[in-house]
């Protein structure tokens, strides 16, 4: 197992990369250009298509949330690495358009349907507050519009709780197991509703959406050991591994149900468990910078990321799900994750069919910010 050390990547990350950027040191350098030529450039040219909100659309509106959520990102990663204020100044203008006119959707506006609204809403969501904390002292708007744009916000973290308030009244009773979709084991089904993508993907983006703009009272509500849908709850239910004296597949991360099934892209259950993972460290990371996550939930987080790491290394382990096909891009880049984390996955991250320079988004050049003090 990887020596543990928890690296929180804090206001010293930025500057660290920058440093590496303008002195052209690799693999820094290589995936700015990839960043620079094949994101930026063509974001500042777009304009926001905003959705406004306040009920359930077509799936393909929220195609318009998660679109301009991902330009207001890159633009203020693209201020964050460079202080180039232009880039803040465009990541601003996407921001106030859907904070001036989008409307977040309730699940009490979705009829009903359970994957409406929370999961969908939370890339998007997500992004903005990922781009509203990077810019926010760029100087590019003055202090009264971040209030209102981080009102927008709070309203959109009040809005995925209740998707997760939903979830909640369907998790099963303590002790209960489900079956795998592609061998007789079973798991833990409690675990498996509090960790799977649906919660994981909904509570990074409430999180983030709290964080930035200073929801405290919010933030203690997920923290809060009563309520069902915690963060450390949620984080331990995605993470911690399901022993059940199997041999090979003792140590494998809950959230493991879909395994062996292959999605529409050809995915399989390792590219659905670093996906979890990914969401998780987002999580992990927020909750470290607040001072409120256990030792516990960091070692669940490391051994699943110990556990992906044998399907992505030069001594590569075929995965044992039928059927699993590995999209070797995303999930090296998920593994550098776990290298920023923790260190000692050098080897898995370099020993893939991936080049590095392509690793643009949360790995190289993405520091998670969202981590303000005080709160």
């Amino acid at each position: 197992m990887p020596k543990h050390r928890w690296h929180p990547m804090l206001d010293t990350q930025p500057a660290l990369v920058r440093q590496a950027i303008a002195d052209k040191r690799e693999p820094w350098y290589s995936a700015w250009v990839y960043f620079r030529d094949g994101r930026l450039k063509s974001a500042l040219t777009k304009t926001p298509n905003v959705y406004a909100g306040g009920n359930v659309p077509a799936l393909t509106t929220y195609t318009q949330l998660d679109t301009d959520g991902h330009l207001a990102r890159n633009l203020a990663i693209g201020y964050s690495l460079t202080g180039d204020v232009k880039y803040a100044i465009k990541a601003l203008s996407f921001i106030e358009a859907w904070a001036m006119r989008n409307k977040p959707v309730p699940f009490k506006a979705t009829g009903g349907l359970d994957y409406q609204g929370g999961y969908h809403q939370s890339y998007g969501y997500f992004s903005f507050a990922f781009a509203y904390d990077l810019i926010r002292d760029s100087g590019a708007a003055i202090a009264g519009d971040w209030a209102w744009m981080g009102a927008w916000l709070r309203a959109a973290a009040d809005a995925l709780a209740t998707y997760q308030d939903h979830w909640a009244t369907k998790l099963p009773k303590a002790g209960a197991r489900i079956k795998y979709t592609w061998c007789d084991l079973t798991e833990d089904a409690r675990d498996y509703h509090l960790g799977r993508d649906t919660s994981i993907c909904t509570l990074a983006a409430e999180l983030a959406c709290a964080v930035a703009s200073r929801y405290s009272s919010h933030i203690q509500t997920l923290f809060d050991p009563v309520y069902p849908m915690n963060v450390p709850a949620i984080l331990h239910a995605a993470c911690a591994p399901d022993n059940q004296g199997d041999g090979v597949l003792d140590r494998v991360p809950n959230v493991q149900i879909n395994a062996g099934l292959t999605g529409g892209s050809g995915a399989g259950g390792q590219a659905y468990m670093s996906y979890v993972i990914r969401m998780a460290a987002l999580v992990a990371e927020m909750s470290n910078g607040l001072g409120m996550v256990a030792q516990q939930q960091l070692l669940d987080l490391l051994e699943s990321f110990t556990y992906l790491s044998r399907f992505c290394s030069p001594d590569l382990v075929k995965p044992p799900c039928p059927g699993d096909i590995m999209p070797w891009a995303d999930f090296l880049a998920r593994m550098q994750i776990g290298e920023h984390l923790f260190g000692g996955f050098e080897a898995a991250v370099g020993g893939g069919q991936a080049s590095p320079r392509t690793f643009y988004d949360i790995q190289y050049l993405g520091p998670v910010t969202l981590v303000q003090p005080g709160l």
